[in-house]
């Protein structure tokens, strides 16, 4: 019966030792599943935050490819613009050939104009000097004429 006592002794330590050991490991277990548990909140957050930062990047490219297409946009008209001005500024530079040279065409014609018109005055004075010597000359004849005629009609009347 020593024996068996003996026996019996051993089984209950040797039951206490894994009754020990079973909550050593139940124990770690616990914290096993309590650092699962957080780790998997831990993953599901960051899961979660990946998952709003893709939202988020894929909001950046949609903002970014809208953006590019305003600047290409922004860039075809900024072409066209320079265009016109290119073509403004052309036929701005021919216009001021064009006026330049007509000035000079005009400022040519003025000069002969008033050249015609000098001729046509100096000419006109003297038309205007030889008809008042002509009219004065008519004068005089007139005046003799009277006076001629007087003098006959004052000898026949003697």
């Amino acid at each position: 019966m020593d024996r068996i006592c003996e026996e019996l002794d051993e089984a209950k330590a040797e039951i206490e030792k894994l009754k020990a050991d079973l909550r050593c490991k139940a124990g770690f277990s616990d914290n096993l599943k309590k650092a699962h548990g957080e780790q998997l909140i831990r993953t599901q957050e960051a899961c979660s935050k990946v998952e709003k930062q893709a939202q988020e990047l894929n909001a950046k490219e949609e903002e970014i490819t809208t953006v590019k297409r305003m600047c290409e946009d922004l860039q075809c008209s900024l072409n066209e613009k320079e265009s016109i001005i290119r073509r403004l500024s052309t036929a701005n530079d021919k216009l001021k050939v064009d006026s330049g040279e007509n000035y000079k065409k005009w400022e040519e014609e003025k000069r002969g104009l008033m050249s015609t018109l000098n001729e046509s005055n100096e000419k006109s004075i003297d038309q205007e000097q030889k008809i008042h010597v002509f009219m004065e000359e008519m004068e005089r004849y007139k005046r003799a004429s009277i006076c001629f005629t007087e003098e006959m009609l004052g000898s026949r009347e003697k």
